[in-house]
């Protein structure tokens, strides 16, 4: 590799240690042995790549940025020259997963046989032939053990093989964890006469998605948006009634909270006009004077005004231009919080309307790309190849664009109540505003509209620019938005994180442990694990030495570390990045530690590693997995008066402990509480059953005995994660979600200094002997009102957070704009060329039929959806599917608990850690309450197929709710409404997710 780089936060292995598994991989013989070492190979170069990526961005040190940039390239370089160089790895794994392929089909047959044989003999009495089986009965017990053993190791290496032959076809792409894998797997699979074309197609694509974003943020290229100043005068004063409504044709919503108004406008936006009644002196002089008195109207005003001011400190010469610049920030201003009508009309008519109409068109012409792209691969739609017919597909769960149509139309039509309802009150907040004289009192000029007030505003619809309007107007009827101030003492980042560790570790088994001082930023020592026998020195000892050093994998001051323990000890470390605002990335893989040190129950089989093996000093010591969490909330002096950044953080963590723990059950040799290390719970049983483990038998005797380790509990390095698609990737993080939505949840989260202490550290920091009590992690807080968040200001902002992410309406427009996808990229619209043209009239005509506003083009959440819309390849509708199986998942799942009291302030860390378990059992033989949940959804890997995962989640989660054994459909939380009270619509998400599988139930 040119120009490593060592330093603790770039732990790269290296070129040798490459070319000694790409040596592995080419002299191992077709088998088991050849799919494990491919599979190490993938892994190590996907590490290398991923913190290299990720350094060469984030880096503060421009010399780390060049040197990580430098290790980036030469790894894109290796991987390139190991396919091109090595075709022979594709023809071999063809041929090894032919005989794993039959070994299975032979197997089944001998299974089927052994089915149809009924045993004895007409000449044996019934006595007899009971003798015979009781004396074989625990021989024939032990061979079907064994059978069903070999048929699961057999179909999970299937598995692997088809993950490991997709990464191959797409030409290393498989490395790259955020390019386009199905675009780049195009270019692989074409014939060569269609590969160039293929890559100008790929390039017009990008350029019509980055035009998207274009056209949502600035509009038009070249037309300046902005509120004509005379038109916004004459609306103050109120002798206009405003512009023309729009006509419904597309989304609206500017590019969110991080726009401030002091950023520097676009120069599109800063034009001079060129109007041609400007060419005359006089006729200049006389809009000169015009405008000057218009923008004395206009500076009076309580809204207005500031912002022109703003404006103009920024350089943009408003009065020359005649104009006064929408940029996101500012149209967002005006539509929710302006109180005058025709204001608002305006500014949807000057500022959404065409960022509306030119992203329909841009991303009409992404569709068309796409469905070029479709045809060279023989799709008929891009929405086919997207699913996998030409070898696209992601992986994803739900892969059928008629099955997806049929959800996302059940999803808009059943959350049509709900969502018409909250009009319902959209409509009473506004008249209700209208109706009186102080809701506009801070308003120098009141329109026509709002002057009338009484019973005539009531009965009005909502026009598209008063939704903004009144949604901001309801929220503050109801309280839903928390001031500043309120919040602040309670969303400290190290109180959260640890809160949320609490939570976690009382429902999972897993802890979070911050090891910075926030306020000072000094790292913390990462106490030693407690002595596990069950997982190798090197993961449970060296790895703390190699991460808790004075710069500790830092790449930016402001970062944060929190290290992940699992049941099996620790299991990972998270990055968190405020204001780093990329989302999740995984930065080191999981490396599969457990079989290099564990070589008798590796995929070979064989007892070790055979001297002179090519592998041979290679492996001496492989790090734990890490995750950078990038926020886009800043939390400033670690913390923030917004309970969007507490939705924030907790949708990220959910990624961020999947990308820990899994494929956590497969690391070791057995699992805690007796579990099997698969972790999935036996056909026909629910795994929410109370009081024993989800692998107990049907007869409920109890936790079964764990397996000895064999070939199907070696774990899977590269292929871990690499074929799960975005609605199963997603789901861990909409799981976590909920807890948002939850009052009792926010208890253990949300907590004040107070609550966090000296003895609250101390004992946050405590590790557990595993089986002892709680395990490692940090200790649940004190329930006292004065520390955690109080009961109503948590009510508030659950309610709010759930009105504002998954309300009826938010999810309604979520699965529209999604079906809205997979109309526009699917057979139904003909030709390429007409998809074009048609994008804007599909998103009308389908708001029209489904949308309870179906008046408003679109709001301005719908508006900055479009170029996410855009980006996903065809999976937008992969946000819903999660959303529907988390919602299913944590209805069927038990209550949260309340918050358990901790050790006074003088208990020492030692004592903290040897407390006796809870009285419900925790930590000792019986599972937590969402021990399931992490096994099948934290832990969830790529060994089992989408599909089939999908259909188990729901199949499981249905069960639990149909028998009640773990439903809370009866059961109230300890201090507050339940979580399907606070958010009704995961309710009717629920039903839908039980519908798929069919299985409705109550």
């Amino acid at each position: 590799m040119a120009r490593t780089v060592s330093r603790p936060q770039l732990v790269m292995p290296g070129r040798p240690r490459l070319d000694a598994l790409l040596r592995a991989a080419a002299l191992a013989p077709p088998g088991p042995e050849f799919l494990d070492r491919t599979d190490r190979l993938l892994a190590l170069g996907r590490t290398v790549g991923a913190v290299c990526r990720h350094a060469a961005a984030e880096h503060v040190d421009p010399e780390w940025r060049t040197a990580a940039e430098d290790v980036a390239e030469a790894c894109r370089k290796y991987d390139t020259f190991i396919w091109q160089a090595s075709p022979d790895l594709l023809s071999k794994l063809e041929l090894t997963t032919q005989r794993l392929a039959s070994q299975l089909r032979r197997l089944n047959g001998q299974e089927a046989a052994g089915n149809n044989f009924t045993g004895g003999t007409p000449l044996q009495d019934s006595a007899t032939q009971g003798l015979i089986r009781g004396t074989d009965l625990q021989v024939e017990q032990q061979a079907t053990a064994a059978q069903g053993g070999a048929q699961a190791s057999l179909r999970r290496q299937l598995r692997l093989a088809e993950l490991l032959r997709r990464a191959l076809l797409r030409g290393g792409a498989g490395l790259e964890d955020e390019e386009g894998l199905a675009a780049l797997y195009a270019v692989r699979t074409a014939p060569s006469k269609s590969q160039q074309r293929l890559s100008r197609l790929l390039a017009a694509e990008r350029e019509a998605v980055a035009a998207v974003a274009e056209a949502v943020a600035a509009g038009p290229r070249g037309v300046p948006l902005g509120l004509p100043l005379d038109e916004l005068a004459q609306a103050l004063r109120g002798h206009s009634s405003g512009p023309t409504p729009p006509a419904a044709t597309g989304p609206g919503t500017p590019s969110g909270p991080d726009a401030g108004l002091g950023s520097d406008p676009r120069d599109e936006n800063c034009m001079p006009n060129t109007d041609d009644s400007s060419s005359s002196n006089d006729a200049t002089g006389a809009v000169s004077s015009g405008v000057q008195s218009d923008m004395e109207v206009v500076s009076q005003d309580p809204l207005l005004g500031p912002l022109m001011a703003a404006m103009t400190a920024a350089g943009v010469p408003v009065a020359e231009l005649g104009l006064l610049p929408l940029t996101p920030a500012a149209l967002r201003s005006v539509l929710r919080r302006h109180p005058s009508a025709a204001v608002r009309q305006a500014a949807y008519v000057h500022g959404l309307t065409p960022r509306l109409d030119e992203a329909l068109r841009q991303y009409g012409r992404v569709a068309a790309v796409r469905q070029e792209v479709a045809a060279v691969q023989g799709c008929g739609s891009f929405s086919e190849y997207s699913f996998g017919g030409g070898g696209g597909g992601g992986g994803l769960a739900l892969a059928d664009a008629e099955a997806v149509v049929e959800l996302l139309t059940a999803v808009a039509e059943d959350l049509t109540p709900a969502a018409r309802a909250e009009v319902t009150e959209l409509q009473a907040a506004l008249a209700e505003a209208e109706a009186s004289p102080s809701a506009v009192a801070h308003s120098p000029h009141r329109d026509a509209s709002g002057a009338q007030g009484g019973a005539a505003t009531s009965a009005r619809n909502l026009e598209a620019w008063d939704v903004e309007y009144a949604l901001e107007l309801h929220g503050q009827r109801k309280r839903l938005n928390p001031e500043p101030h309120e919040l602040r003492p309670y969303l400290r980042l190290g109180c959260v994180l640890r809160g949320l560790g609490a939570l976690t570790q009382r429902l999972m088994g897993v802890g979070l442990q911050v090891l910075d001082n926030l306020d000072g930023n000094t790292p913390a020592a990462l106490p030693q694990p407690a002595a596990d026998r069950s997982r190798p020195s090197s993961r449970a000892q060296a790895a703390p030495e190699a991460e808790a050093g004075a710069d500790a994998g830092r790449w930016n001051p402001r970062v944060v570390r929190v290290a992940v323990h699992g049941p099996r000890g620790l299991a990972g470390l998270v990055y968190v990045d405020p204001a780093g605002g990329y989302g999740t990335r995984q930065i080191r893989f999981p490396p599969g530690g457990w079989v290099e040190e564990h070589a008798g129950a590796g995929t070979n089989g064989g007892g070790g590693r055979p001297e002179g093996d090519a592998l041979e000093g290679t492996s001496s010591y492989d790090p734990l997995p890490a995750v950078a969490v990038g926020l886009r909330w800043q939390w400033r002096d670690g913390c923030e008066g917004s309970a969007q950044a507490l939705h924030e953080l907790l949708h990220e963590m959910g990624h961020a402990l999947h990308l820990t723990l899994a494929p956590g059950p497969l690391h070791a040799p057995h699992a805690p509480h007796g579990q099997e290390p698969s972790g999935r719970a036996q056909e026909g049983q629910g795994p929410w059953v109370q009081g024993q483990s989800g692998s107990a038998g049907s007869d409920g005797d109890g936790p079964q005995p764990a397996p000895a380790p064999g070939p199907s509990a070696a774990p899977m390095h590269f292929g871990a994660l690499g074929g799960l698609g975005l609605d199963l990737l997603e789901l861990p993080s909409s799981l976590m979600q909920t807890l948002a939505y939850d009052p009792g949840a926010l208890a253990w989260i949300c907590r004040s200094e107070a609550g966090d202490g000296e003895g609250a550290t101390a004992a946050g920091t405590g590790l557990r002997e595993p089986g002892s009590g709680a395990g490692p992690g940090p200790a649940p807080c004190a329930d006292s009102e004065d520390q955690a968040m109080p009961l109503e200001l948590r009510q508030r902002v659950a309610a709010g957070l759930a009105a504002e992410n998954v309300g009826a309406l938010a999810v309604q427009q979520k699965a529209l704009a999604a079906l809205v996808d997979q109309l526009v990229h699917g057979a139904l619209l003909g030709g390429a060329a007409a998809q074009a043209e048609r994008a804007a009239a599909v998103w009308s005509t389908v708001r029209g039929a489904y949308s309870a506003l179906p008046t408003c083009p679109a709001t301005l959440k719908e508006l900055a959806a479009i170029p996410a819309v855009a980006h996903h390849p065809a999976t937008f509708h992969a946000y819903v599917v999660a959303l529907v199986t988390a919602s299913a998942l944590r209805l069927a799942a038990p209550p949260v608990p309340p918050p358990a009291p901790v050790p006074s302030a003088a208990t020492s860390t030692t004592e903290a850690a040897g407390q006796a378990p809870p009285p419900d059992g925790f930590g000792g033989s019986i599972a937590p309450p969402w021990d399931a949940l992490r096994r099948e959804v934290y832990e969830m890997g790529s060994d089992v197929d989408p599909t089939e995962r999908l259909v188990t989640l729901l199949t499981s989660a249905a069960a639990a709710w149909n028998v009640g054994e773990a439903s809370a459909a009866e059961v109230r939380t300890h201090d507050g409404p339940r979580v399907q009270d606070v958010a009704p619509a995961l309710a009717v998400l629920a039903r839908l997710g039980r519908r798929l599988v069919g299985m409705e139930g109550s």
